[in-house]
């Protein structure tokens, strides 16, 4: 955020719960930690349908940094990921994988 990058946020469990547009100001990463303070954990992700709605919200190139456990079908999940590279965003993905008791 000191270089002026913006960072934005999306939740999401079957449809898009927050989203916060990328921004640089300084509230940004206020804004961000509250939304991720407030999130509960949802039912049963849809990541591929999301992720499609996600990459078309989007309006510029940038670093998309996704964290899911990516339950979904593989091949979905795989061309939704494409859609992110079609529009020329960069893509992180961290897979977790969480101990259920």
């Amino acid at each position: 955020m000191k270089q002026g990058d913006g960072a934005g946020l999306v939740t999401f469990d079957k449809e898009v719960k927050s989203f916060i547009r990328a921004g640089s100001r300084p509230s940004q990463v206020r804004r961000i930690l509250e939304v991720l303070h407030e999130t509960k954990p949802g039912a049963d992700t849809k990541v591929a349908d999301v992720l499609h709605a996600v990459a078309e919200k989007v309006p510029k190139r940038g670093m998309i940094v996704l964290i899911s456990d990516l339950f979904d079908i593989p091949k979905d999940i795989i061309e939704a990921l494409h859609h992110f590279d079609f529009r020329g965003h960069e893509l992180v993905v961290v897979h977790m994988l969480v101990k259920r008791s």
